[in-house]
């Protein structure tokens, strides 16, 4: 009797899949760049600027991995990065925060890799305007892997540094692609901890809001 409801609960429940947090989510491999964008840098700097009303336009694939890899992409051979870090130190987690799930950023692999299949956007700023927009940069410091023996708070007032040029690099990529950001301080703590499985020894900095503008 035992094996016939067991047989039975198995050919029901393949008919009837329960939908997953990450049903239809997967990475998103970043196309390679070229060397050249077609875009001034002093055009870039002069459109540069806070903000906060977003359109529901599509930010695509290709044009996130131009945001990303402005971010902390790598520029060199030697596998530098597009900013500076102490004593090379990568330890600066860059997460992207969507409608369709939350990823972070893989620069050696260029590559989205989904964290959580959960849309938080609603829910990780204070302000009601960052839920206007469908993209959110969340930027993380990971202590452990600074790996020089300094007290916690140097090592986040160093990512806090390292952190702005990243979030200078997304304003001005952000701006040759005709879109805005902003950096904001004010952000759930919780939601995002619990949301992108965050250690205690990884400390969120700030998020940045982005997308095109209204």
């Amino acid at each position: 009797m035992k094996k016939s409801v067991f047989l039975m609960a198995l050919l029901f429940s393949s008919f009837f899949v329960l939908p997953s947090a990450f049903a239809g989510e997967k990475d998103i491999k970043l196309e390679k760049l070229s060397d050249s964008w077609g875009y001034d840098l002093g055009v870039a700097l002069k459109s540069r600027k806070s903000s906060r009303e977003f359109s529901d336009k599509k930010v695509s694939d290709k044009e996130l991995a131009r945001i990303f890899w402005a971010i902390n992409g790598i520029n060199r051979e030697n596998g530098k990065r597009t900013v500076p870090t102490p004593r090379g130190f990568n330890f600066i987690k860059v997460f992207h925060i969507s409608r369709n799930g939350n990823f972070l950023y893989d620069a050696a692999q260029n590559s989205l890799v989904l964290v959580s299949g959960e849309s938080i956007v609603d829910k990780v700023g204070k302000q009601p305007w960052v839920a206007s927009t469908s993209n959110i940069i969340a930027y993380v410091a990971d202590l452990k892997a600074y790996g020089a023996p300094t007290i916690p708070e140097d090592k986040i007032k160093m990512g806090m540094v390292v952190g702005g040029c990243m979030a200078q690099n997304a304003y001005l990529s952000a701006a040759s692609l005709g879109m805005g950001a902003c950096i904001v301080f004010g952000f759930d703590k919780e939601v995002l901890t619990k949301s992108l499985s965050l250690t205690e020894n990884e400390v969120l900095l700030f998020i940045q809001p982005f997308g095109f503008l209204k």
